[in-house]
């Protein structure tokens, strides 16, 4: 009976062997397909995300020409406003030269005035 109980054993333990045996082949398989299919799917996100890193690539692209532009324009501006400072310093000095003009034609006019008073005056007196 211990023969056949052993035997029995053995022939457990093989069947059991087997089983396992089959279940690694199994899973070796399913993991082979598993890794197959996580390939292909990352293989189209993959491209997805080629495609949306080469659209914003592109939009880069635009956005530095576009901000280049308006770097020259700026420049542009720039050298206008300092055209426009050194002119208006222009006026300012023509009118100061203007108002120190027309203080010196105030002067001269009150002098004449007074002449014209004192003559007047002088004339009054020899017609008396």
């Amino acid at each position: 009976m211990a023969k056949t109980k052993s035997m029995s054993n053995e022939k457990l333990l093989q069947d059991i062997s087997k089983v396992f045996d089959e279940k690694i082949k199994e899973t070796k398989k399913d993991n082979r397909a598993l890794h197959e299919e996580t390939k292909r799917h990352f293989g189209v996100v993959a491209k997805g995300l080629e495609k949306q890193i080469s659209v914003i690539a592109e939009q880069h692209g635009s956005v530095i020409r576009k901000l280049e532009e308006h770097d020259k324009r700026f420049d542009s501006l720039a050298k206008n406003q300092e055209g426009i400072k050194i002119e208006l310093e222009g006026v300012k000095l023509a009118v100061q030269d203007n108002r120190v003009a027309i203080e010196v034609n105030g002067t001269a006019i009150r002098g004449n005035r007074t002449a014209i008073e004192g003559n007047k005056s002088a004339i009054e007196g020899n017609r008396n």
